[in-house]
């Protein structure tokens, strides 16, 4: 019984095959290769370099914290090399300690705060990047699909993916694509 279902199955599925096949022939095919498309697409360049701007200005202020730890660190070794002068009174010395131990809390406070920034900088770089870029593949597929429809391709691959395609049955559409991209902007 189950022999028999297994074979009405298959036979089923060769029927569903061939039939898109016999259709599959008057399909007109095309591929674009996305990446290429992606690298001369004036929004992505300009995304590109929003990005960079972004990661500059942050790089900017990670060294002003870097400088402010350093500034904070040399107070402390400075406050601490106080407190080893024999020329001062056990009161003295305790007060240079007590200085010595504020300026360590306030260093341990801006490394923890640089350490802070940093990750979050990096995790809303990266949110960003993957913000845009989702947009722009958007963008990007939205302009293939209406050039595709408008030059009457049933299916279009991107060329990235593609194992095996017939010389000369497949049209490369990404050049067409391109240079429709730079004139509508």
């Amino acid at each position: 019984m189950q022999t028999k279902l297994s074979w009405t199955a298959l036979t089923t599925i060769l029927i569903v095959i061939s039939s898109q096949a016999l259709s599959a022939a008057d399909l007109k095919i095309g591929i674009v290769n996305m990446s290429d498309l992606m690298k001369g697409y004036d929004k992505a360049q300009r995304a590109e370099l929003q990005l960079k701007e972004q990661a500059d200005d942050y790089r900017a202020a990670q060294e002003e914290k870097r400088a402010e730890i350093q500034r904070l660190g040399e107070a402390y070794r400075e406050a601490l090399a106080a407190v080893d002068d024999a020329a001062l009174s056990d009161t003295a010395k305790a007060d240079k300690k007590d200085v010595a131990i504020g300026h360590l809390t306030k260093l341990k406070e801006a490394e923890l705060d640089y350490r802070q920034f940093a990750r979050e900088a990096e995790r809303q770089l990266a949110a960003e990047s993957r913000r845009m870029r989702q947009t722009l593949v958007e963008d990007l597929r939205l302009k293939v699909q209406e050039h595709a429809r408008n030059q009457g391709y049933g299916l279009v691959i991107d060329a990235v993916t593609i194992i095996y395609a017939v010389p000369g049955e497949v049209d490369d559409l990404t050049e067409a694509i391109a240079a429709a991209l730079g004139a509508g902007e």
